[in-house]
């Protein structure tokens, strides 16, 4: 069963502690999610059969939902990498951050497909873009 809860290790001590979080919203439980540290921020995206993304607040301990915006191309909205699991996402600088490939459910059952695609998370204007192949 997935869980919620978040753990803190300690490499001085070789311990690990329960994180204790403010009340309030939080994400659902989850597992196979994305998750990257930028700043005081830790970003959770998606996992199995989920698509939202949260970011973590460490001198608060506070959880607060990101509400995806899809960027815009010549007037076109694109669209967010949505539902997937088992992807990484790679932080190069403090502006934003990557996501490549993942898997995704496929109908019905446990039928399932690896993707491919690059996306770039944009914190400044809170947007995902999917990055094309130099052709």
């Amino acid at each position: 069963n997935a869980l919620n809860d978040m753990w803190r290790f300690d490499l001085a001590s070789d311990t690990w502690t329960a994180v204790v979080v403010s009340p309030g919203s939080q994400p659902s439980s989850r597992s196979l999610h994305g998750s990257v540290v930028l700043g005081d921020r830790m970003y959770v995206y998606a996992g199995l059969d989920k698509g939202d993304m949260w970011y973590f607040d460490f001198k608060t301990n506070d959880w607060h939902e990101v509400v995806q915006e899809a960027a815009t191309h010549s007037g076109t909205q694109s669209r967010t990498p949505g539902a997937r699991w088992g992807m990484p996402l790679v932080a190069l600088d403090s502006e934003g951050f990557y996501l490549f490939g993942g898997v995704k459910r496929t109908g019905h059952g446990h039928r399932a497909a690896d993707l491919g695609d690059l996306w770039y998370y944009s914190l400044d204007s809170a947007s995902w873009t999917e990055l094309m192949p130099a052709e």
